[in-house]
């Protein structure tokens, strides 16, 4: 064999394995000047750990909760701490983004699907970091919607904060979207489609409360597919991580 050819054959299963170089995981210099940057890291998995394991072991018991006591009086309470761990388990991904892995467990390889490596990193950025916290939202904001607190459902009831919720909504949508395209158009619509029709309604009844009257069982539905999503993307990267270890 040329050497070319144990030269790419090393990139490749560098870049494809599942294992990370551990000098490569260590930064360098200080985080704002004043603590080491490997310890913000140290931190920020922490919390990310725990944050994803929170997320999918209350996204499980959503699911379950759902089909035997629909809507019980604890439902918001779930759901609030449900929504709040995923937004963390997404968002602390953030500080790891060109580090999020470029790989997948299939029985077909990348090459025979004819994907870069980009391809299949931009997939899991997609739906590991992007998608956590998408779907993490709407379910976050009804939650305390649900509580019917006065001081939350006078602020959800803001036409403004309603329009710039779903221009927002619409923008990390359309995102994460241009992140799973090439993977797949079909699992891009999965992700992404109801999302967006839900906020292009939301804009058109210009607040949420409005929204949730007129269509009770489109907001169970968006609330219902998002605990449904969390649990699957949360239990798959929870498996890629034991795999890698």
């Amino acid at each position: 064999m040329s050497e070319t050819a144990v030269a790419a054959t090393s990139t490749t299963e560098i870049h494809d394995s599942p294992f990370e170089d551990s000098d490569r995981l260590v930064a360098a210099g200080k985080f704002l000047g004043l603590i080491e940057k490997r310890y913000v890291r140290t931190l920020n998995g922490a919390v990310h750990g725990i944050s994803s394991i929170l997320s999918l072991l209350l996204s499980n018991l959503l699911l379950l909760e759902s089909l035997m006591y629909p809507k019980a009086s604890w439902h918001s309470s779930l759901q609030l701490a449900m929504a709040v761990c995923t937004f963390l388990s997404g968002a602390t991904l953030l500080l790891f983004w060109n580090k999020v892995q470029s790989w997948q467990l299939s029985t077909t390889s990348r090459q025979e699907k004819g994907l870069t490596i980009q391809n299949m990193r931009s997939l899991n950025q997609g739906r590991g970091v992007i998608g956590m916290m998408a779907f993490s939202i709407y379910p976050l904001v009804l939650a305390l919607d649900q509580k019917q607190e006065a001081t939350s459902r006078v602020f959800l009831s803001d036409v403004a904060f309603s329009q710039t919720l779903a221009t927002s909504m619409l923008a990390l949508s359309f995102y994460q979207a241009s992140l799973t395209f090439a993977y797949s158009k079909v699992i891009t619509s999965f992700y992404t489609g109801p999302r967006i029709a839900f906020s292009l309604a939301l804009l058109q009844y210009r607040s949420l409360p409005a929204l949730k009257e007129a269509f009770p069982a489109v907001v169970d539905f968006v609330q219902d597919e998002a605990v449904m999503i969390i649990a699957c993307v949360q239990f798959g990267f929870l498996w890629y991580y034991m795999f890698s270890r």
